[in-house]
């Protein structure tokens, strides 16, 4: 049984909670914003996580200590733990982007606050949830911490590896257009694979099912479940696909299943 997470479902509040430590085997929590144009949020770091930003639509600007980023649609952008760091989005449309948080963990934070808002919970309340999560306000990271960046170009795709994320999963943008031939049927069997549509729509087939995939939609197919998908629609479709732990799958997901036909390397 695949996690499938559709557009407009695991709503908290503004969040879209895509997938959390119990769904990766600890590995990195996922969510999925939308922002309006504007300006600065509050700047904070992470005691524990490392977070990065992948830009699915719109433009962005990320300020990591004293660097700032800007991250047009496809630009992936790692925090290190302990950088202070804010996130808005620029230009006149809103925009639309994925959270990775790894390790997982800082879920509980985001579901505690939540819960605490529905209480009526005063600010000093709040914050010292938020502190006990290792959510702070000032940089706890060495002086030499700098973000990683990626930043997709026509004819080229985006690729993670696990030198980039601390190990904790690998990623490679997928960029299908009409008439594109669908990926053969493969499984991977150390690692589970996480497929989120950015824009465009595909369907995914698993396990004898097939899934209506449009942009946001967040399914991880279990390691061992055999798995393909085909482009939809009449425009290009932007996909990640996200591999995790990195012990079963090397660096880059798209070398590490067998197709199911012959059981060659894919």
């Amino acid at each position: 049984m695949i996690h499938l997470v559709r557009p407009g479902e695991g709503m908290l509040g503004t969040f879209r909670l895509l997938a959390t430590g119990e769904h990766t085997s600890g590995a990195y929590f996922a969510l999925e914003l939308e922002g309006l144009p504007g300006g600065p949020g509050g700047a904070h770091s992470h005691d524990f996580e490392d977070e990065a930003e992948y830009v699915s639509i719109g433009s962005r600007e990320i300020r990591v200590d004293d660097e700032l980023v800007h991250a047009p649609t496809g630009s992936f952008v790692l925090v290190p733990r302990g950088s202070l760091h804010d996130m808005w989005t620029v230009g006149s449309a809103s925009a639309r982007y994925l959270h990775l948080f790894s390790p997982a963990g800082i879920e509980q934070w985001f579901l505690e606050r939540a819960r605490l808002r529905d209480r009526g919970a005063s600010a000093q309340q709040i914050d010292a949830a938020r502190l006990s999560h290792g959510v702070r306000g000032e940089r706890t990271s060495p002086p030499d911490a700098r973000p990683q960046v990626a930043i997709s170009r026509e004819g080229q795709a985006l690729v993670i590896d696990g030198s980039m994320t601390g190990g904790a999963y690998a990623i490679v943008e997928i960029v299908s257009t009409p008439g594109d031939p669908p990926t053969p049927p493969h499984v991977h069997v150390d690692a589970e694979e996480a497929i989120y549509v950015a824009s465009g729509e595909i369907s995914i087939t698993a396990a004898d099912e097939t899934y209506a995939a449009p942009a946001g939609t967040f399914a991880l197919v279990p390691r061992g479940t055999v798995h393909s998908h085909s482009h939809c629609g009449k425009g290009p479709a932007r996909v990640l696909l996200i591999g995790s732990p990195l012990a079963g799958i090397g660096t880059q997901p798209e070398r590490a299943c067998l197709r199911v036909a012959d059981r060659a390397p894919c």
